[in-house]
This record gives structure tokens, C-alpha cells and sequence, in this order.
């Protein structure tokens, strides 16, 4: 779903209907691990397991939700700047990477894979705060850049707890390697 906002973000167009299908593929999956845990022996790590897959339902919404915020703005005619979109996309596609190596990590158990992950985002809150700037910045320069404004710090926002959530996917995974 992060991918479809990514895309999303860079060719400024796209619709939360577009994630419908894998909105519902997160919620099957979802219920299916439900089931599975449920089976599980004492012994394993059922509650992390519950954890995970509880975290990557509420990224599957906040990715939605990010959407949701960009799509009502362009039917409104508004764009992003052209450095705005790309500082958004870039910190889009900085989590996307991140979201990817705890996945990576909670499904293989590299312990050192997650801690990269963890180590990684104090980089990516730094370039949060560093694109709020920057839009503060154009928004004493450009007129334009206030219809945008509301939108380019809600996803940012966003992008902060999509970025916590990957870090408590990477705490889970080390987590489950060290009881597994």
C-alpha cells in the first residue's frame, strides 16, 4: 500500500480506492494469522506474532489515510511543489525501504537486519523536521505553496508514525528471534 502512495505522491494522481484490494488483502491476512496463532503451542511467541500483525493493519490505514490527505487536495486543483513532492516522496520511499528490511527481519529473524532499521531513524526523523523546514521556507517565499500547506505537514505527521510503526515491527522481530 506504501508503494501505491509512493507512486501516488510522484505522478500526483491517485485514489484511496485504488488501496481497496489491498486494504482487504491486509485484513484477510490479518484474520488469517489470528487463526494460526490461535493454533499455536504455549511455548512460541503467539502475543508477538498478534503484535506484528496488529502493526501492519494500522500501516496498511495510515498509508490509506496519507493517501486519502493528497487525493482530496489535488481534486481541489492543488499540487505540491515540485520540491515539496520530492522531499515527500523521497521520505515515502525512505520508509517504504525501511518498512521492507523489518519485514525482512520479522520473517527471518536477522536480528542485526533490525537493528538497522532502529538505528536508521533518528536519520529519517531529522529529514522529517528538515522538510518542515524547508516548507516553512517556501511558504515565506511563494504564495502558492499555502494551498499545500495543511496537506504537506499532515503527511509528514504521517510519515512520523508510519516510521514509529516500523520501528516497533523491527522491536518485534528482534524480540521474536530472541524467544524463537
Amino acid at each position: 500500500m506504501l508503494e501505491g502512495v509512493l507512486k501516488a505522491l510522484v505522478q500526483e494522481t491517485g485514489q484511496e480506492a485504488e488501496l481497496l484490494p489491498l486494504e482487504e488483502k491486509v485484513d484477510r491476512l490479518s484474520r488469517e494469522v489470528l487463526v494460526y496463532v490461535a493454533k499455536l503451542p504455549q511455548d512460541t511467541p503467539a502475543l508477538l506474532l498478534l503484535k506484528a500483525a496488529s502493526e501492519l493493519e494500522h500501516l496498511a490505514d495510515l498509508a490509506k489515510r496519507a493517501l486519502r490527505k493528497a487525493e482530496r487536495l489535488w481534486t481541489q486543483g492543488v499540487t505540491f511543489s515540485p520540491e515539496g513532492k520530492a522531499e515527500l516522496a523521497r521520505i515515502v520511499g525512505r520508509t517504504l525501504a525501511r518498512l521492507e528490511r523489518a519485514l525482512t527481519a520479522l520473517a527471518t529473524g536477522n536480528r542485526a537486519l533490525a537493528e538497522r532499521v532502529l538505528a536508521e531513524y533518528p536519520e529519517v526523523l531529522a529529514e522529517v523536521e528538515a522538510s518542515r523546514e524547508a516548507h516553512l521556507q517556501r511558504l515565506r517565499d511563494r504564495v502558492e505553496t499555502r494551498a499545500s500547506t495543511l496537506t504537506h505537514l499532515d503527511l509528514l505527521l504521517l510519515l512520523e508514525e508510519l516510521n514509529l510503526g516500523v520501528n516497533r515491527l523491527a522491536r518485534l522481530a528482534e524480540e521474536i528471534h530472541k524467544e524463537g
